[in-house]
């Protein structure tokens, strides 16, 4: 039994593709490709063969792999080294995070905890970001 089914996790492994949508109510991993939306009221992991394209609403995503894609989290977005981010991202201020070696090519939105739609903060990052170590 693997680490993910023992932790009630959802996993989906390289070469793996799906078409359609993802709704999942745990944290789930994605090594395969998902071509069309993912929900989880938890965390989306990205490993580094993980591909997305289209939309993501999660509670936190984290990136290895690849998205091109709007992604909506009422957590935090992590860029992590070797992640890759093309699509507007909506988060909480304080809600997203380039490590070194991620890139995010977006347009960054904010949002107060309990606001309408109508109260998100726009910030025009349309040039590429790439953190890098000092």
């Amino acid at each position: 039994m693997s680490d993910h089914t023992k932790t009630n996790k959802h996993y989906l492994a390289e070469g793996s593709v799906i078409e359609g949508k993802l709704t999942v109510d745990t944290t789930v991993t994605i090594d395969g490709t998902i071509i069309g939306s993912v929900e989880s009221s938890h965390e989306v992991v990205f490993e580094k063969k993980g591909v997305m394209e289209g939309p993501i609403r999660a509670h936190i995503v984290k990136v290895k792999g690849s998205i091109k894609g709007d992604i909506f989290s009422n957590g935090k977005v992590e860029v992590l080294p070797g992640g890759f981010i093309e699509g507007n991202v909506t988060t909480p201020p304080g809600g997203i995070l380039v490590r070194a070696g991620g890139v995010l090519n977006s347009q960054l939105a904010t949002f107060k905890s309990g606001t309408e739609k109508s109260d998100l903060i726009v910030h025009d990052t349309k040039n590429e970001v790439q953190s890098k170590s000092r």
